[in-house]
């Protein structure tokens, strides 16, 4: 029997590490566009992509489950 479920539970720790791990990512993605490393264009779709999958990336890193029954989607 296959359960899919909407979102996880997450604690305070976990979600705050996500900010953390969010906002430095963008703090380096202006750096590289401040110091002319990235076009406008480079930069606004990698901003585009990171903000589109950073949150599904970083939860499938950081939880850890060892059951093939729960899936974030």
């Amino acid at each position: 029997m296959n359960y899919k479920y909407n979102g996880i539970s997450i604690d305070q720790d976990l979600e705050l590490d996500f900010c953390k791990y969010y906002q430095n990512n963008l703090i380096q993605l202006n750096s590289l566009l401040d110091n002319r490393q990235l076009t406008q264009q480079q930069f606004l779709e990698l901003q585009r992509e990171f903000f589109e999958n950073s949150y599904k990336e970083f939860f499938l890193q950081s939880v850890e489950c060892n059951s093939d029954l729960i899936e974030l989607v």
